[in-house]
């Protein structure tokens, strides 16, 4: 009986030690902050929207999600400012945080601003001045 305890107690304790060891954990938190105009922009991870960034209080906006650990492509999108884009690698952190800050699309802005104000107007073409399609 008492070698049986010996032979159980050597091959579990090696067992436990193991487990204990080797069975990490295998996600973690993404916490994405940002200024407060990251407020109401969309959250993508690996191309797939996930999210929305939320202020809530004095808060700064922020998202926050599990996910399995690996490389991951994170976008921040929003309507007006250029998106933000980082690729990140997480192998044993427990949380990660990335700070967003949107930079202004001026580019963009411009454009349609221009093509409103400056293209000539002209009246539509009526069926009287269209030119004739010529059958192949």
């Amino acid at each position: 009986m008492r070698v049986a305890l010996i032979v159980h107690s050597v091959l579990v304790v090696p067992l436990l030690v193991f487990l204990a060891l080797g069975c990490q954990q295998r996600e973690f938190t993404l916490i994405v902050i940002g200024e407060n105009d990251t407020d109401g922009a969309g959250v993508f991870i690996n191309g797939r929207s996930v999210g929305t960034m939320v202020k809530e209080g004095e808060q700064r906006p922020q998202f926050s999600m599990i996910l399995p650990k690996g490389t991951l492509t994170v976008e921040v999108k929003k309507d007006g400012y250029l998106p933000f884009l980082e690729v990140i690698t997480v192998t044993s952190q427990v949380s990660e945080q990335m700070y967003v800050k949107l930079a202004r699309d001026t580019i963009s802005e411009g454009k349609s601003s221009d093509a409103a104000t400056d293209s000539p107007r002209r009246a539509p073409a009526s069926p009287a001045n269209k030119l004739p399609v010529c059958p192949d």
